[in-house]
């Protein structure tokens, strides 16, 4: 599973890069410190010093499936990440919704 969540990760990290966010905005498995709960996909502020939101992308993970997918998303909301979810089964299935999704968000939090 983990080669088939790589391949999704990096579909949509490959669909932000042709909307033209910069590839050195984009970060994979964000965290600011070691124990930090883990963004799939973070976007830095535009001096690349923090971040600035993120896309959610459920993944199977070693740990509680609603930990990882549910509760630690809430708690990052909670503390004032900006993020959206982004589920492989409707990338891969309902791709042009999502993508929209997508779009419109980056235009309100990263332009």
């Amino acid at each position: 599973s983990q080669k088939i969540d790589r391949g999704f990760i990096m579909s949509v990290i490959n669909y932000l890069i042709s909307l033209g966010v910069d590839i050195d905005r984009i970060k994979y498995d964000y965290g600011v410190t070691n124990g930090s709960i883990r963004i799939p996909i973070a976007i830095l502020n535009e001096n690349k010093t923090e971040g600035l939101c993120g896309l959610w992308c459920e993944k199977l993970v070693k740990t509680s499936f609603v930990d990882y997918n549910l509760d630690y998303k809430k708690e990052l909301s909670r503390i004032g990440w900006n993020l959206l979810d982004v589920n492989a089964i409707d990338w891969f299935s309902n791709n042009e919704a999502i993508k929209n999704n997508i779009k419109e968000f980056i235009l309100k939090y990263v332009r």
